[in-house]
């Protein structure tokens, strides 16, 4: 099948993809990336969820699925739980979930848990 493009439809087509790239990076630039565990999955903290005294939330990519681990701090010290998981499959549907966690994380320079920590209180202004 051939395809026809004028000098107008084709700048139409770049003008329009163009409008749509600002909106595409800001759907992904509220997720922070947090380096990968020793299995090589990534992780990602969604900045829009982190509010002092509050808990937020880590994004784990792995086996074609996002686990999304919600996470409870204490800045002062240096510890990070794990208080809820969710299992998502790429569409978005809930696959899993285990509530009223409260598993601790080890602190671990340059792990994903503990990278979390650091951005999580240097946003609610806690310094180390």
């Amino acid at each position: 099948m051939k395809l026809n493009l004028s000098i107008k439809g084709l700048i139409a087509v770049v003008l329009l993809a163009a409008s749509h790239a600002p909106v595409m990076a800001q759907s992904r630039s509220h997720l922070v990336n947090l380096g990968a565990d020793s299995q090589g999955n990534n992780y990602y903290l969604d900045a829009r969820t982190v509010r002092s005294y509050q808990r937020f939330e880590i994004r784990k990519l792995q086996n074609q699925t996002m686990v999304q681990l919600t996470m409870s701090a204490n800045c002062r010290e240096r510890r990070i739980w794990v208080t809820k998981v969710e299992r998502f499959s790429m569409n978005g549907q809930r696959l899993a979930q285990a509530t009223d966690l409260m598993e601790e994380m080890p602190y671990e320079e340059g792990a994903p848990a503990t990278n979390a920590l650091r951005y999580y209180c240097a946003g609610v202004g806690v310094r180390w």
